[in-house]
C-alpha cells in the first residue's frame, strides 16, 4: 500500500515537472547522462540548410503566367500549365529546370532569393545546376 502511494506522489511530481517545464529553444539538443538531461546548444554547421519554410523552388503568380517546372533533361515533368494571380507552387528537388511566360507575372525564388525581379518576357531558371 505504501509503495503504492510513493508510485503515485512520485508520477504526478513527474508529470507537474513535465507541464511546467518551458520547451527547448530551437537549436538546442537534450543529452542524456547518468544526473540527468544536459541541454546544450547545436553547432551552426549542424543548424545549417534551408529553414522548414524554405523549398528549393517557389512560384507565385502575380498574373496569368505559363510555367513548366521539370527536372534536367525533361525526365520528369512537375508542372505544364499555366497559373492565375495567387497561385503558388513549392518544389524541393535539388535539380530542376523553370520556365515562365510572360516572368512579369510571377515572382520566382530559388533558396530563398527572388531571381525574377525585373525580368520580362519568356525566362529560364535552373534550380541546383
Amino acid at each position: 500500500m505504501v509503495l503504492a502511494l510513493a508510485l503515485l506522489v512520485v508520477g504526478a511530481i513527474a508529470l507537474f515537472g513535465a507541464m511546467t517545464s518551458k520547451p527547448d529553444a530551437p537549436g538546442t539538443t537534450v543529452s542524456g547522462t547518468p544526473g540527468g538531461p544536459t541541454r546544450s546548444p547545436q553547432s551552426a554547421a549542424v543548424t545549417q540548410g534551408p529553414s522548414a519554410t524554405q523549398h528549393a523552388l517557389v512560384i507565385k503568380a502575380t498574373g496569368p503566367v505559363d510555367v513548366y517546372v521539370a527536372t534536367p533533361g525533361n525526365t520528369k515533368t512537375l508542372l505544364n500549365g499555366t497559373l492565375n494571380a495567387g497561385d503558388i507552387r513549392t518544389y524541393d528537388d535539388r535539380e530542376l529546370v523553370v520556365t515562365v511566360d510572360p516572368a512579369q507575372n510571377v515572382q520566382v525564388l530559388i533558396n530563398g532569393k527572388v531571381v525574377s525581379k525585373g525580368q520580362s518576357g519568356k525566362q529560364i531558371y535552373q534550380v541546383g545546376t
